[in-house]
């Protein structure tokens, strides 16, 4: 393999890594079980924040609750709508990269891909939290 085509694959593959990582920490974030405190899930710090510094009223927080609430529902219609390209594309670039290995090195790449979806996979089993859940500050049912 001429130093170009190393250069390609390793390129590539950190391509294919950085995408990973990015659907990796939209997954992280959706399936995120709340945290109180600094650093909460999602709004919540936020919210508190603004209650704290802003000394809102209770109308205020209620109105600001209901907007961080569509803005979130927004927000993963969004990402809803764009994870199959992302995927799509991920799994483009797989192909593309897999094209330019040997069939030794397809093996190990290969081998790469499933330790790290099986990586995905454990850490975000039985991960809840998500706002409308009972438990989470959100919940109105309590």
């Amino acid at each position: 393999m001429n130093r170009f085509s190393a250069f390609a694959s390793v390129a590539a593959l950190f391509l294919v890594g950085v995408l990973v990582g990015g659907l990796g920490t939209h997954l992280l974030s959706v399936n995120r079980p709340h945290r109180p405190g600094p650093g909460g899930f999602r709004g919540d710090h936020f919210l508190e924040l603004l209650e704290r510094e802003l000394a809102l009223t209770a109308d205020q927080m209620q109105r600001i609750d209901q907007i961080l609430e569509q803005s979130h529902a927004q927000g993963d219609a969004l990402r809803r709508e764009m994870l199959p390209r992302l995927r799509n594309a991920m799994a483009h670039s797989r192909d593309r990269i897999r094209e330019v290995l040997t069939a030794e090195q397809q093996a190990k790449f290969d081998e790469l891909q499933q330790l790290n979806r099986r990586r995905a996979e454990r850490m975000f089993l039985d991960r809840g939290g998500r706002p409308g859940r009972p438990g989470h500050p959100r919940d109105r049912s309590r």
